[in-house]
């Protein structure tokens, strides 16, 4: 059966997952085995085989959700797209001239709450194995993953987490950057910082796109996060709903329509 007159809406989410990392902590404070662990991901089996295809690669922590300032990956540059390619012998490679030829032993943590994050944990941890990175799966309960992330519990872990949300793009570009108790990866690089705070207060909108877009560059040369695909929501309306400008998951505030109204 077909309902022609019925609206069909894909929709960006607005919270990312990534694979992160302590970048204060050996052997992640080494940008070769960020790099590495970047290039072991295939990021489009984990599209097909957990989203079913319902989902798109993401390469910053500014997502498609965030239209003008999203980067695809044909804009990105050339020296920096292989580190978000599928290249498991050049991620050996990059692991032996950091000193692990042999890999090393980890720790992958998810939330049992996500089936999704799970399921992209699991794929990890095996595509981790191939490089020579031997990492046992941790299934959490949401307290304790808190615990891990924020708290410092994360020694020599990596977790598949949400990064947060944000409808304003400066939630993309800051909380995970900047030294606090949101710095999941605690980063702690002085343009990065430099570049989210100045943002912050740049009224400009077009200045203020180019320091995003800046900060963007910086993340794909640093790898502190390894983002992870973006899923996809599909809506379906009838076709009195107008208007219809949906932002999805928002977690403090529910689900958020905008400009959006019954034509009957």
């Amino acid at each position: 059966a077909t309902a022609p007159q019925l609206g069909l809406h894909r929709c960006q989410t607005s919270a990312p997952v990534g694979l992160v990392t302590r970048a204060d902590k050996a052997p992640y404070s080494d940008v070769r085995v960020r790099r590495a662990i970047s290039m072991a991901i295939d990021r489009q089996a984990l599209i097909h085989t957990v989203y079913l295809g319902m989902a798109e690669p993401v390469y910053t922590s500014v997502l498609p959700f965030f239209n003008e300032s999203y980067m695809p990956f044909d804009q990105l540059p050339t020296e920096t797209r292989r580190y978000l390619e599928y290249r498991p012998e050049e991620a050996k490679q990059l692991l032996a001239q950091a000193g692990y030829a042999t890999g090393f032993k980890a720790t992958v943590s998810t939330v049992e709450r996500f089936p999704d994050q799970r399921q992209m944990a699991e794929a990890i941890v095996a595509m981790l194995a191939n490089v020579g990175i031997q990492a046992r799966l941790e299934v959490l309960d949401y307290t304790r993953m808190q615990q891990v992330v924020y708290e410092g519990g994360m020694m020599d872990n990596m977790a598949v987490t949400y990064l947060g949300t944000a409808t304003e793009i400066h939630g993309r570009v800051y909380d995970n950057f900047v030294p606090g108790p949101r710095n999941r990866g605690h980063v702690d690089d002085p343009e990065l910082v430099r570049l989210s705070q100045e943002q912050m207060v740049t009224v400009d909108a077009q200045k203020r796109r180019d320091l995003i877009r800046r900060h963007q560059l910086r993340q794909l040369e640093t790898t502190y996060y390894v983002m992870l695909p973006s899923v996809q929501e599909v809506m379906v309306t009838s076709p009195e709903l107008k208007g219809l400008y949906y932002k999805p998951f928002e977690r403090e505030t529910g689900d958020v329509f905008y400009r959006t109204w019954l034509a009957k």
